[in-house]
């Protein structure tokens, strides 16, 4: 099981790196520069440790002298004191320009990863089947499309920082073997037994992660709920009610932070105690055993200071990314999840809207394991006449109207517009034809002419007002900021008739050859319905109309009457 999670963690890795490949090299290639620059900058100041009268012994002379020496000779440059700290501080200076470069690049490449993911993930999640996106909790995507991404970013500055520090570890390592194999393979082996224990903290570190993926998505229903029932909550004195399960919900979220950053305190804990006994271990071996000459011992502590804490912050960092990979494999997995649910779109154009009518032949539909909604149903909507459709609830009228805008697909029969069948239509052209009105109308919390202009943007102002007159909007112009006055959150701000005399003439703007009103009436006194019928009455012989509402009185004058009873 771990080794599967390892592998499913490298392979996420790479799937991350892959969206930067050039960037990711650019940084790993400043990194090694870097960390050249840091070596340098040390060893620039060895030769002062000879001129400060440090001894050498000639039986044992310092490798570390012997590398100085080597490279300063091929430069042509004399080990001098000015010299010496000339080169360091240029050493120094390239050091912070490289880092600063990185720093920079680093910040791009795990910010650009970020924006990537959030545009598929969305555009992904637009453009899935309905079927599939009505099964979804609305927190579920919430949560991956907003929170989880950003985990995912946190994720990739982690990969980025361990591909440098991992850099940084292996020209340290390099250097400290070439100065002393056998003290560097001695301390390799004293690592043995903290792996062994760092094993355990790290399934720790993904089991947390696990539970902390599933406790934000519980804090984005709880924000959600609450919001949404906001109205209810204050009308039953609830409010209590939520300030606790909020309270709970947050008081676990902390729970499971602290308990990730006891993890990561029982790791540094771990390392800065086991490094401090290897390296008391490995000095007294190196003075008393090895009797390593001085020079050469101290260039090891320096690279210790170095190499040991690298190696800890490689492992806090495979830490991290253990714990955030819960989190990349549900972004990702819905990812993968949406697009294999892509809505196809027929490359075949609807050229004209049907001329005679819309017919459902045999037409199958059942929701999973449910009973049928339709079992061999047939019905005919005629062209630019009034269709009402009537039955009680759970007999599929709403149903009937996603199988006719194309959002559901029949499981059997077909549905046809003219002598074209509607599978092998383009939707996107088909559903540019059609208006759909729901029972819970949809108002952006924006100003009155923007939410008109989502259904046209290129509508003129004559264009506004001439459709607001059509369905008695009026009182648009009464109020004193008249178009520009913002409706609210869902157009709380409106009475129930007045937002749905917008969501109206919303639709009736865009000169729809198809017009759905599903129930979108039924929360209505007798005075706006009548408003309403009288708009919608304008359109006949002009549009189809595709009418469902409880009330009989939307029902007369309709041409043709569908009754749903299974």
């Amino acid at each position: 099981m771990k080794f599967d999670r390892q592998r499913r963690l490298f392979s996420t890795l790479f799937s991350l790196v892959q969206q930067n490949q050039v960037r990711m090299l650019l940084s790993v290639g400043l990194t090694l520069l870097s960390g050249v620059a840091t070596g340098g900058s040390f060893f620039a100041l060895l030769p002062l440790l000879e001129s400060m009268g440090m001894p050498q012994s000639p039986a044992s002379q310092s490798r570390a002298f012997e590398l100085v020496d080597t490279v300063w000779n091929r430069l042509g440059l004399q080990l001098t004191l000015y010299g010496s700290l000339t080169v360091y501080v240029l050493f120094t200076l390239l050091q912070a320009m490289l880092g600063y470069v990185r720093t920079m690049l680093q910040v791009r490449i795990v910010e650009e990863t970020k924006q990537t993911l959030r545009n598929q993930l969305f555009s992904a999640t637009i453009e899935a089947e309905w079927g599939f996106i009505k099964d979804q909790k609305n927190t579920h995507i919430f949560n991956n499309l907003i929170s989880e991404i950003n985990t995912i970013g946190y994720m990739a500055t982690m990969l980025i920082g361990a591909c440098s520090t991992f850099i940084l570890f292996c020209v340290y390592l390099a250097t400290s073997l070439f100065i002393s194999f056998k003290m560097t393979l001695l301390a390799a082996f004293c690592f043995v037994p903290l792996l062994v224990i760092q094993r355990l903290l790290n399934n720790r570190a993904y089991k947390t992660g696990e539970t902390m993926y599933w406790r934000h998505e519980q804090l984005f229903g709880a924000v959600l709920d609450f919001v949404n029932s906001l109205k209810l909550a204050k009308s039953h004195s609830f409010q209590d009610r939520y300030v606790s399960e909020f309270r709970q919900i947050t008081h676990q979220t902390a729970q499971d932070e602290y308990r990730l950053s006891r993890t990561s305190a029982a790791t540094d804990m771990l390392y800065q105690a086991g490094m401090a006994f290897i390296i008391s271990f490995v000095l007294i071996w190196s003075i008393q055993i090895a009797h390593t000459p001085m020079v050469d011992l101290l260039v090891m502590v320096y690279i210790a200071s170095k190499l040991l804490p690298n190696f800890s912050l490689l492992v806090r960092n495979y830490q991290y990314a253990l714990n955030a990979l819960p989190s990349c494999e549900g972004v990702l997995g819905l990812l993968h999840d949406t697009k294999q649910r892509r809505e196809q779109h027929n490359p075949e154009p609807l050229t004209t809207f049907p001329q005679q009518a819309i017919r459902f032949v045999n037409v199958g539909f059942r929701y999973e394991s449910d009973k049928p909604i339709f079992d061999g149903f047939n019905c005919v909507i005629p062209v630019n006449e009034t269709t009402s459709i009537v039955g009680a609830s759970g007999q599929g009228k709403t149903t009937l109207v996603d199988l006719l805008l194309g959002l559901l697909k029949p499981q059997q029969g077909e549905i046809w517009i003219d002598n074209t069948n509607l599978a092998r239509v383009n939707l996107r052209d088909w559903r540019s034809t059609t208006a759909y009105i729901p029972q819970e109308c949809f108002l952006f919390h924006t100003t009155i002419r923007e939410n008109l202009l989502w259904a046209k943007p290129d509508a003129t102002e004559s264009d506004l007002r001439d459709v607001l007159k059509q369905v008695a909007g009026d009182f648009v112009f009464g109020l004193p900021k008249g178009m520009e006055t913002v409706v609210g959150d869902q157009g709380i701000r409106l009475s129930g008739g007045e937002r749905q005399r917008i969501a109206l003439a919303r639709a009736m703007l865009r000169a729809p050859k198809l017009l759905i009103l599903d129930e979108a009436t039924n929360a209505l006194d007798s005075a706006n319905e009548l408003i309403i019928k009288r708009a919608i009455d304008q359109l006949k012989g002009k549009a189809t109309i595709l009418l469902i509402a409880h009330s009989d009185y939307l029902h007369t004058g309709a041409n043709q009457t569908l009754v749903l009873d299974k």
